[in-house]
């Protein structure tokens, strides 16, 4: 490639931006010229005071100018505001699938059923991350559809359960809507429910909640081969010393076994490095006390970033506030004692009876899809997350495999069979 072939994203971007300048500021010329010249603007004129045409001219082809310039940017986010509910609505089809799903799994480990595709327990795991092209789930049911849209109005959809802590982004994002065996160890050791509000829901209404009381045949077996397998490929890491009810016959372990590692006395733990404003300014303090000028700068930009999040709260109203103008009908004002708290909840019930009514559009249009074999519109990103999943459900599957392999068992899922 030559030199002159490589692009440079700031070059590209200044150059666009010049002739966008020019385009506009010919733009201006061409609508100052016609309104001074075109014939057809002097009745509009006669009926001002003459030395207002200049100046209105003037005025008039720049706003035109910028009108055309940011016209685009309001339009676009006009047309999404159009199908913001509709978007909204989607996971809902996502919510009722993963249930029906979660049912699907619950028999499956019983050795009620079998599905096609699926040998592992992780296999569910993986189309749970790949839930709306899962093959072998019935479609949702008009009545399912409608019971969804009961729960939401009724507030027993969204809660996720006890396992999500929502203040815990970590916990929110390793929750799984197929996870079993997290469910079936919060049942054990709690006695409480474990699940999200809309499995709850379901349960009660279609008479499902035995399903997940039937013995777990497959589960437990699967995680003691993998683990075995782990084992055997990363002996170094002694996962079976953490599980003495996986039995391992001597003569095989073996083959696999090594010594503990020689322990290594820990270094002290020390406390972290301090990063917080005021810790930043003290350590000024101590080092930098003979520069009064930067200690004052420190205060002065501390202090001023502080306020500054103050007004990022005043922000967040002003934009709640335009949002409610953009609302063509009047939408009573929840009462509560705190008006920012009254806000908010206004602008959420708002959203949620709009994507309410956008609803039965979503679920239309995914019947029409089911019906005629038209495959449901994803964007790239949901495919590529799809398939990483799937990569690693593979992975976990050929610890499986190894597992049986050290233990002289055929290298395959048949013991899942009954």
């Amino acid at each position: 490639m030559n030199e002159s072939d490589k692009s440079n994203p700031m070059e590209d971007s200044n150059e666009k931006e010049l002739k966008r300048k020019l385009a506009e500021c010919k733009l201006i010329e061409e609508t100052i010229e016609d309104l001074t010249t075109n014939e057809k603007y002097n009745e509009f004129f006669d009926l001002y005071a003459p030395f207002w045409r200049e100046s209105f001219i003037k005025s008039y082809a720049h706003y035109k100018a910028t009108l055309l310039r940011v016209g685009p940017l309001y339009l676009d986010q006009e047309e999404k505001r159009a199908v913001e509910f509709r978007e909204d609505a989607l996971p809902m089809l996502f919510m009722i699938l993963q249930k029906k799903l979660f049912n699907l799994q619950c028999l499956w480990r019983a050795g009620k059923i079998e599905l096609e595709g699926i040998e592992s327990i992780y296999d569910f795991e993986a189309w749970e991350k790949d839930i709306l092209r899962c093959p072998f789930i019935e479609p949702i049911t008009r009545e399912e559809w409608k019971l969804f849209k009961k729960a939401v109005a009724s507030g027993n959809a969204f809660d996720a359960g006890p396992l999500v802590n929502e203040d815990d982004f970590f916990s929110q994002m390793m929750f799984k809507w197929q996870g079993y065996d997290d469910f079936k160890k919060y049942y054990n050791q709690k006695g409480e429910s474990p699940f999200p509000d809309w499995y709850k829901y379901y349960d009660l209404h279609i008479g499902t909640s035995h399903l997940f009381l039937l013995e777990d045949l497959k589960g437990p077996r699967e995680l003691e081969l993998m683990l075995i397998g782990h084992d055997f490929e990363h002996p170094e890491q002694r996962v079976l010393d953490e599980h003495p009810e996986i039995e391992v016959p001597p003569e095989v372990k073996r083959k696999y076994d090594t010594p503990p590692p020689t322990p290594v006395a820990a270094p002290p733990r020390l406390p972290m490095m301090p990063y917080e404003d005021e810790d930043i300014y003290e350590f000024m303090e101590d080092f930098e006390g003979d520069n009064p000028e930067l200690l004052e700068m420190a205060r002065y930009v501390i202090d001023g970033y502080r306020e500054s999040r103050g007004n990022n709260m005043e922000i967040d109203v002003e934009n709640a506030i335009q949002f409610l103008l953009h609302i063509k009908e009047n939408v009573p004002m929840e009462a509560c004692g705190d008006w920012q708290e009254g806000l908010r909840l206004t602008i959420e019930n708002y959203k949620e009876q709009q994507t309410l009514g956008a609803a039965d559009d979503v679920f239309d249009e995914y019947q029409m899809r089911i019906s005629n074999n038209i495959p449901l519109s994803l964007d790239d990103q949901y495919i590529r997350m799809a398939e990483m999943w799937k990569g690693v459900a593979d992975s976990f599957k050929k610890k499986v495999l190894l597992g049986r392999k050290v233990l002289g068992e055929p290298e395959d899922f048949s013991f899942n069979k009954f």
